[in-house]
């Protein structure tokens, strides 16, 4: 009964002071707005990478030049793909990896140089891939139209295989199989368009092979003048080997052949997953650790303007009092006030988090996604935030003598 009648008070004071109550919400929106949005995109972002990493399949290793990936006492293993600066990884370093088993697949990808263009349309954003062996298998995706060509072929030096997003944006809704594609200044005929993959939310982890053009291995040292090099190599165990037993065996070859240098990253699906989803908590909470700050900031208006109130409804403080109202109904209409007027900015926060959500999934290539518990939290934080900052001045509210209150009215 006693809450609803200080919710009540609470309703009414606010009102009276619309425009200072809204202002004093203002940073509580504005600090909730950006926690949500933080963790809806890490979640979004996490979401996508274990979609992408899964798409490849469970038997697929991939190898990636430079200690990219270090393992650290505090923190596990960490990804940096900047540290593949210096490094690269090689043809011997392929054969070495086909030398473990006859049976696995082994498909190096190399950046070829080149505009990627059809008529007077170009894909500034397109990517020249040059790579042989059966790609289909590696990436499990399977190619929609058209076909894949053969390794090694004379006829592959003059087709090309293209991604959905290439295909979408040079040829529209007409069929690209047959029609003419250039890089740089050569001609090429399209061969095939890969199904869509999932696409990826960190393009500098990872190539998004919907904008990307697949040329044979010879094409792409003809067009790179053989400047290319190997940026990624994908291992498919043909079920004749785990995962694990593969990782472990390519380690050991490119070690050896290396002298026992390990300037180069294995990785299993499920560790690619766990490796950048360690990256995104990281940078989640970092960020999240900037939002808090405007949370509190926003605590600290909500106490000013309570210390404002206090001192402003002195008179009402000591006419209550005189009439019998305790200390402890005084402190809880001041707590009641201060955590509605929090409350209320949570909740306009949440509002506002799924317009800001919105507005990314339309003008970017992230896809935020709130889930349930992170709304509730949101609200318990804005709660949180009302009861402790607004503590101090519902104290002070509590403490105030009737008789020195009511003369303040006098």
């Amino acid at each position: 009964m006693m809450l609803k009648i200080n919710y009540r008070m609470a309703m009414n004071s606010l009102r009276a002071s619309r425009w200072r109550s809204f202002l004093t919400m203002l940073g509580v929106i504005i600090g909730i707005v950006a926690v949500v949005t933080v963790f809806s995109i890490g979640e979004g972002i996490k979401q996508s990478i274990t979609a992408e990493a899964e798409s490849l399949g469970p038997d697929v290793v991939t190898v990636l030049p430079g200690p990219q990936v270090q393992e650290r006492e505090d923190i596990g293993r960490t990804f940096n793909p900047f540290a593949s600066v210096g490094y690269s990884l090689t043809e011997r370093d392929v054969e070495r990896i086909r030398g473990i088993d006859n049976d696995i697949e082994v498909v190096p990808f190399l950046r070829a140089s080149g505009t990627v263009g059809s008529g007077d349309d170009t894909m500034e954003r397109a990517v020249v891939v040059a790579t042989e062996g059966d790609v289909p298998l590696v990436l499990n995706r399977e190619i929609r139209f058209g076909t894949w060509h053969e390794s090694g072929a004379e006829s592959s030096r003059d087709f090309v295989v293209i991604g959905s997003g290439v295909a979408s944006e040079l040829f529209g809704e007409l069929s690209p199989i047959g029609r003419s594609l250039t890089i740089g200044d050569r001609s090429f005929a399209v061969r095939g368009v890969f199904a869509e993959f999932p696409r990826s939310p960190l393009p500098f982890m990872s190539v998004d092979y919907n904008d990307a053009v697949f040329v044979s291995s010879e094409v792409g040292d003809v067009l790179s003048d053989n400047g290319n090099t190997i940026f990624q190599v994908l291992v498919h165990g043909g079920g004749s080997v785990s995962a694990r037993e593969l990782s472990a065996e390519i380690e050991t070859a490119l070690s050896d052949g290396r002298d026992g240098s390990h300037d180069f990253s294995v990785l299993k699906r499920s560790e690619m997953i766990n490796v950048y989803s360690g990256i995104l908590d990281v940078i989640t909470v970092a960020i999240a650790a900037i939002a808090a700050i405007a949370l509190f900031v926003a605590g600290i208006g909500i106490m000013n303007i309570m210390f404002v109130s206090v001192s402003e409804r002195t008179s009402e403080i000591g006419i209550r009092k005189a009439i019998g109202a305790t200390n402890r109904q005084i402190l809880g209409q001041f707590i009641t006030e201060a955590s509605v007027l929090s409350l209320l900015g949570g909740v306009f926060g949440i509002l506002g988090s799924l317009l800001v959500n919105y507005f990314i999934r339309l003008f970017t290539p992230l896809q935020p996604v709130i889930v349930p518990e992170l709304m509730v939290g949101a609200v318990i934080i804005a709660l949180f935030i009302g009861v402790l900052f607004g503590a101090a001045p519902a104290i002070r509210a509590a403490r105030k003598n009737p008789i020195d209150a009511l003369r303040y009215h006098i």
